[in-house]
């Protein structure tokens, strides 16, 4: 009985590293060594991100790895910002230009459009950010 005892916990102890390789190896992409931030929670620190089917998974101080790394070393890794103003909404190079400061959302509120609809099927697959627009009539008071 000793002996099986014994075995088992060697068992065990040989499992145990590869259960936590496995587990290391869970994610699509890590981001290593970001200065994370969080403006809704305040958070502020250099952590490493795990993300598992295009969501953040994990936010930890611990090693981690998974099929892509990108290491963010001196870099701030934040939300995506969204821009209520942006005259680059109707700009395909003006979007590149914003995603590269951190923008993930364009949203052109200042004029709007007069055919919204048109506006959105313009853009629909084609665009590399989140995008949106108000309808013309509802800024018109701008004008007067």
């Amino acid at each position: 009985m000793k002996k099986l005892a014994t075995l088992l916990l060697f068992g065990l102890a040989l499992a145990a590293p590869i259960a936590a390789v496995a587990a290391a190896t869970d994610y699509d992409v890590v981001i290593l060594n970001g200065r994370v931030m969080d403006p809704e929670t305040q958070f502020d620190g250099v952590r490493n991100i795990g993300v598992k089917d295009g969501k953040i998974a994990a936010i930890t101080k611990k090693k981690i790895t998974g099929a892509e790394t990108i290491d963010a070393t001196g870099h701030v890794v934040a939300p995506g910002f969204i821009d209520t103003h942006s005259h680059s909404a109707g700009s395909e190079w003006g979007v590149k230009v914003q995603l590269r400061d951190g923008v993930t959302s364009q949203m052109d509120t200042e004029l709007g459009s007069i055919n919204v609809a048109g506006w959105y099927d313009e853009k629909k697959g084609k665009w590399r950010a989140n995008y949106g627009t108000v309808e013309y009539s509802a800024c018109a008071f701008w004008i007067r």
